[in-house]
């Protein structure tokens, strides 16, 4: 696959995630979350499950336990996530959950204890001030669903580092099609622990949650698997970023969402800091003779 090729799915992929904000939104004023988490992730899991079945079964004691300790790590993020979705904006928890690419070389430079790259240290100062003047309110307490979500950034970016780290041990395909499974298990043991779980009542409903289960979570992770390894971290970091801008957009278009001019402050700082945190500056020196700049 050539490169250009890559980077066009995994631009699909990006927007498809960003729609995942504004129909978990709407479909958690019908149902329970964790009823929403348990419908997702059956139907990601059985659908991501027939497509590989071959490499399923031949699944091993390592990647089963792999899979049992990512799939919990997803589980536990996807709840904070979309509790925290009930409690706030679509835009906020789209940018607030960004901001997960500029805390991943934060955790692995304190992991593999390198020293931190000037750019990182920008990043995070462009982002965590940019937090503030988006979560932060008049009285400077933390929206409880800013909160929320800023917590699933940071256990999702343990996740990755993480899944980097171990994941090359196993078939990383079959690992991320059982830890769909995993999560459906628990979020299924959940909800019916915790809530009065139940089907959608419309089509509409439905609708949406094929579009979460199928589209948003079958069909980006067989498109992620595929297109990944075709192009570049750099490109793939950079590609990422979009997501909290098409999530801003498709926001104020079907849910009227307008920020305030200092939060609109707080998403140019977090995307600014995220942007840096992913650009390798060294491509852009220019030359001038025998200088460098």
């Amino acid at each position: 696959m050539k490169q250009k090729n890559a980077n066009l799915l995994l631009l699909l992929v990006t927007f498809l995630w960003s729609t995942t904000y504004i129909s978990t939104k709407i479909i958690t004023n019908e149902l329970p979350v964790l009823n929403v988490i348990a419908l997702r992730f059956i139907i990601g899991f059985i659908v991501t499950g027939l497509i590989f079945f071959k490499r399923v079964k031949s699944c091993n004691k390592e990647t089963f336990k792999y899979s049992l300790l990512f799939g919990t790590m997803l589980f536990i993020m996807f709840t904070f996530n979309i509790f925290g979705l009930k409690y706030t904006s679509t835009s906020n928890a789209g940018f607030l959950g960004s901001t997960k690419v500029v805390f991943i070389p934060i955790l692995s430079t304190l992991i593999f204890k390198q020293k931190p790259k000037n750019k990182m240290i920008v990043g995070v100062v462009f982002a965590i001030i940019g937090m503030g003047l988006l979560s932060l309110q008049d009285n400077l307490k933390v929206n409880f669903g800013d909160l929320l979500v800023l917590i699933s950034a940071i256990l999702y970016t343990f996740y990755i580092v993480l899944l980097n780290i171990h994941g090359k041990k196993v078939d990383t395909l079959v690992l991320g099609i059982l830890q769909l499974g995993v999560v459906a298990a628990l979020s299924t043991i959940s909800t019916f622990v915790f809530e009065n779980p139940s089907l959608p009542a419309t089509p509409q409903s439905w609708f949406i949650i094929i579009m979460l289960s199928v589209f948003c979570t079958g069909l980006t992770f067989v498109l992620q698997t595929i297109a990944q390894p075709h192009t570049t971290p750099t490109d793939a970091g950079l590609i990422f970023t979009l997501e909290p801008i098409f999530n801003g957009l498709i926001a104020y278009i079907f849910a009227n969402e307008v920020l305030t001019p200092k939060q609109y402050l707080g998403v140019f700082l977090i995307l600014t800091g995220t942007l840096i945190s992913q650009i390798d500056l060294s491509k852009f020196k220019i030359k001038f003779g025998k200088n460098t700049v």
